[in-house]
């Protein structure tokens, strides 16, 4: 696949199969050639088909015999294309009918029989009689369509009888199908929406690369979905649901410290949010970035971006109105400004007060109240108030849930950095330690290890030389994770 990718191959395939007029067969076969795929996958692939689409129309054959649609969706198509699954009987059978070939054609099962006359070149063996049926069958039929209606032109109207009719209802019926195939039906835009909310929910309870490869792969399918002819309100819902998965790629590039994919991917949730005029989701995008800024760059740059998002938000009951300034909050203080990080976080706070709880309650597209209180403890360390950090530190990880290691994590690094302001070395270095050899590589590690160095740079000079100082300069300097 050289470097295009799958998606890509895919992409070339099925415009020289376009130029070229190939026939279905010939696309399938030239799929699994290069792509080194099933031939499922090969047969929806060259159909330009989503795994929620294919799922769709399994349904909708099944329910068209008059039985109950089955509970088949996107990950049961998936598993039946990567052979992890078999499909039932009706279901295997409304696949057949959907591509338009045999069990044995799609791999499930072989040809048996031996009819020499019925040999294709572009399969190697037997042609189904569904693909004789297929475009070519297609195309005889267009034909014959365009004979009787071009006989209409010729003789003025006169004859126009039952197979002008049924040549008017056949071309009907055929811009019909290909309008379908190219339309994206409700269900698919819901099942988008509801992937987006279940890959959020996964945040921090998968690992980053493992989550990050899932949401990838799914950005595959949902370009081949964006591409297709949408109305007005499918556009505005799967351009949401682009604008927030990109986020979220982008959330997890910052946990894996990559840092230039993270604000490519912003960028990319940035593009869908304008497309769709969306300043609540822009302003959360910016916000999501201003803490590359705050982990990895310049404070001066996170609160720059921060403010950004708190113009966009404006006085909406939205994510980034309580967001942002209290990003801007933890920025400010980090840069020393103490006092307007005071008043940036208690305005974050009167803001969250009125926030709707179905932003409280939305996990990593919302801002919820042990984030709050992450963030405050935050700022309170760093604004000369370590008491009452410690306390709002101790509220925090009593919210947070066990699988948030990450931000569990920085709350134990800003009470290290309280005990540093309180003159309490030894069991400041002590904590830091702990956290910083408590992390698998895997797990966020990058933005917690950063914080760690940072909080030991803030021990006076005079301290550095203590025994607890230099032992944590040493497990600083082993890799994140090692024992």
């Amino acid at each position: 696949m050289g470097g295009r990718g799958q998606a890509g191959t895919v992409r070339v395939i099925l415009e020289a199969a376009g130029l070229a007029g190939w026939p279905l067969a010939e696309t399938v076969r030239q799929i699994r050639r290069q792509c080194g795929v099933t031939p499922l996958r090969a047969h929806r692939l060259a159909n330009g088909w989503t795994l929620a689409e294919v799922a769709a129309r399994v349904r909708a054959q099944v329910s068209a015999t008059g039985q109950q649609a089955p509970h088949v969706n996107h990950p049961n198509v998936s598993r039946w294309e990567t052979g992890a699954e078999q499909p039932s009987a009706r279901n295997l059978d409304a696949l057949c009918q959907i591509y338009r070939a045999r069990p044995d054609i799609l791999g499930f099962g072989a040809d048996y029989t031996d009819q020499a006359d019925h040999t294709d070149e572009h399969h190697g063996g037997t042609r189904p009689a569904a693909e004789q049926a297929g475009p070519s069958g297609d195309r005889e039929d267009r034909m014959r369509r365009r004979d009787v209606l071009r006989g209409l032109l010729s003789t003025a109207g006169v004859g126009f009888g039952g197979a002008a009719l049924d040549a008017i209802e056949g071309t009907r019926r055929a811009v019909t199908e290909a309008l379908q195939r190219r339309s994206v039906e409700a269900g698919t835009v819901g099942w988008w929406e509801e992937q987006a909310e279940s890959h959020a929910d996964a945040y921090r309870r998968l690992s980053a690369p493992r989550l990050l490869a899932e949401v990838t792969l799914d950005f595959d399918d949902l370009q081949q979905v964006l591409a297709q002819r949408q109305s007005l309100d499918s556009q505005l819902r799967l351009t949401t649901v682009t604008a927030r998965m990109a986020g979220l790629v982008g959330i997890l590039c910052v946990d894996l410290g990559a840092i230039r994919e993270a604000r490519r991917w912003f960028h990319t949730g940035q593009i869908a949010a304008e497309e769709i005029n969306d300043r609540s989701l822009q302003a959360w995008l910016f916000t999501r970035e201003a803490l590359v800024s705050l982990y990895y760059g310049s404070a001066t740059d996170a609160a720059t971006l921060a403010r950004t998002a708190r113009r966009l938000a404006g006085g909406t009951a939205s994510t980034a109105s309580a967001m942002a300034p209290a990003v801007e909050a933890r920025a400010l203080a980090g840069m020393g400004r103490g006092t307007e990080a005071l008043a940036a976080i208690r305005h974050a706070e009167s803001v969250f007060e009125n926030l709707p709880r179905s932003v409280t309650t939305a996990g990593v597209y919302g801002f919820t109240e042990p984030k709050l209180r992450f963030y405050q403890g935050n700022v309170f360390a760093r604004a000369a108030d370590p008491n009452r950090a410690l306390a709002v530190h101790d509220q925090a990880l009593r919210l947070y849930p066990a699988h948030d290691r990450v931000d569990r994590g920085h709350i134990q690094l800003d009470q290290a950095l309280s005990l540093v302001r309180q003159g309490e070395f030894d069991e400041a270095c002590h904590r830091i330690g702990q956290v910083f050899l408590g992390f698998a590589g895997d797990e966020g590690i990058r933005p917690v290890a950063a914080q760690a160095r940072e909080i030991r740079w803030a021990i006076p000079e005079r301290f550095r030389r203590h025994a607890a100082v230099r032992q944590l300069d040493e497990v600083l300097a082993l890799p994140p994770g090692a024992d």
